[in-house]
């Protein structure tokens, strides 16, 4: 299962994910975008370069990849040796790979956690990690389009602006998920 966690730029998706690692190991994804003062390659993304990532995109390394024109940005997720279909993921995503993720793999192997946090809270944590104002606005204006009526897809709605609360109640859902599939095949194996 690939539990996606998505949120509005500087939500605490990260911070989110980060958290679950003690429990579930995490998807990292793939970007040409310049690594950021705060960020670690390969934990919060395999940073590379564009030659690179269009040659994966010939080789259908991606299951999903999407390109920011303005800023010759692209981003990618990758399940090669991601065994989802038995093992619990963690994966900060952004509303279209979700939507894609969920046609190309099925619901049965997703659950969507949305971080909906207060957009003035987004606004002073982009300011405090030094995000340039204009990409503060940019990341502003485009998570109004992207996240437009998104609650229908999720699983459970975040709305805490503390991240250790949100990752709790995501474990608690993890946890609750694998209690009833112990159940199951203990009943299975009784019959």
């Amino acid at each position: 299962m690939i539990h996606c966690i998505l949120g509005h730029g500087a939500s605490g998706k990260t911070t989110v994910q980060n958290l679950l690692k003690k429990y579930i190991p995490s998807i990292t994804t793939y970007t040409t975008r310049p690594i950021r003062h705060n960020e670690t390659e390969g934990v919060h993304y395999y940073f590379i370069t564009n030659d690179l990532f269009i040659q994966k995109i010939k080789e259908n390394f991606f299951i999903e990849h999407y390109y920011i024109k303005k800023n010759d940005w692209h981003y990618g997720l990758s399940l090669h040796e991601i065994d989802y279909k038995n093992k619990d993921y963690s994966l900060v995503i952004d509303p279209n790979g979700y939507k894609t993720l969920l046609n190309k793999i099925g619901k049965d192997y997703l659950k969507c956690y949305y971080i909906n946090l207060d957009e003035n809270e987004r606004a002073k944590r982009m300011m405090n990690r030094k995000d340039h104002t204009d990409e503060i606005f940019r990341r502003i204006f485009a998570d109004r389009k992207d996240f437009e009526d998104f609650e229908k897809f999720a699983d459970l709605i975040l709305y805490s602006k503390n991240s250790k609360e949100n990752s709790n109640a995501i474990l608690e859902q993890i946890r609750e998920r694998a209690f009833w599939k112990i159940k199951k095949l203990l009943v299975n194996n009784a019959k």
